[in-house]
């Protein structure tokens, strides 16, 4: 089945029908996509814009041939099981935005893209109501996706899964609480390895902690349709590993890309989305462990002080 490529301007769908329509060729796609085909929405994060050529997400990630000079450029698109010739793929609509310049004014820009997809959504919920609707976020095209939901109706979103998003807590749990995000699945795949991007994310929008922390230490059970994963825990890699999808150990400690460059992680990812009643919520919450890492793990070992003091007590 095609890809197919929405790119967004300004917050308005950028082709050459009338604003915010989709083309002819996609809806006479979705029209004959088979019975349980399902509908991926591909969003990248930061500095990434259909605008610029050595930053285009459509010749690197949101490819199905990206640039092979670059180490983290992989195609989401073959990744997720699209590229194949089968028409049981479903689509996938690779959404390019301007996420260029400042990250203040790139935050801003992501909330008005996620507006602006919820009426792309929106048009193909009335093509295809019955049909699932799915969204692979990283980064700042977290808070694009999460934007999306307070301007659709209910059961528009069945399953959000973000990659080291770029949001807040607050934010997050403010959008999920409308009719759509309530009925929106959101698993937040998280890591360690991306604690200095999570503090810089923080520190530079966060207006002296004003907005909380970021979705990096998880919603702690607070919301009833958020499930938390650190994939770069070896005991989450190893239930992960019993529910039969197995992941690599990076052993990295700084690194925004590798919830998705981790080897094992796509067919974990496209398991979630695909095979929802292999993976129930119920079933992904018995896979999460509840106790994640500590903060800054990765960089600074944790100090066990009873031993520190005895250590220092048995000196001569």
């Amino acid at each position: 089945m095609p890809l197919y490529r929405l790119n967004f301007r300004d917050g308005l769908l950028d082709t050459r029908t009338p604003p915010d329509a989709l083309p002819k060729a996609m809806i006479d796609q979705i029209k004959t996509l088979p019975v349980g085909a399902p509908i991926i929405v591909l969003l990248h994060g930061y500095n990434y814009s259909p605008y610029r050529k050595l930053a285009n997400p459509h010749r690197h990630i949101l490819s199905y041939h990206p640039d092979p000079h670059s180490w983290k450029a992989i195609s989401w698109p073959r990744h997720m099981g699209f590229g194949r010739g089968r028409q049981a793929e479903g689509l996938c609509l690779a959404v390019g935005w301007n996420a260029m310049g400042g990250l203040r004014v790139a935050y801003d820009r992501a909330e008005l893209t996620g507006q602006s997809l919820a009426k792309i959504i929106d048009q193909i919920h009335e093509i295809a109501p019955d049909r699932s609707i799915n969204i692979l976020a990283h980064s700042l095209g977290a808070r694009v996706a999460l934007s999306v939901l307070p301007a659709l109706n209910k059961g528009r979103i069945s399953r959000i899964i973000l990659l080291a998003g770029a949001e807040f807590c607050q934010t997050a749990a403010a959008a999920l609480d409308c009719p759509a995000g309530r009925e929106t699945e959101v698993i937040n795949i998280t890591s360690r390895e991306n604690d200095i991007f999570d503090f810089m994310f923080e520190w530079h929008l966060g207006r002296a902690r004003l907005r909380g922390f970021s979705i990096a230490v998880g919603q702690k059970g607070r919301l009833e349709n958020w499930v938390d994963f650190q994939m770069d825990n070896p005991m989450q890699q190893n239930k992960i590993w019993q529910a039969g999808y197995k992941l690599a150990d990076t052993g990295g400690r700084v690194c925004h890309w590798s919830t998705y460059l981790r080897g094992g992680v796509f067919p974990f990812y496209n398991a979630m989305l695909r095979h929802q009643e292999l993976l129930h919520f119920e079933r992904l919450r018995n896979i999460a462990i509840t106790r994640p890492d500590y903060r800054w793990s990765k960089l600074v070992p944790r100090i066990n002080l009873q031993n520190f003091v005895g250590n220092l007590a048995s000196r001569p």
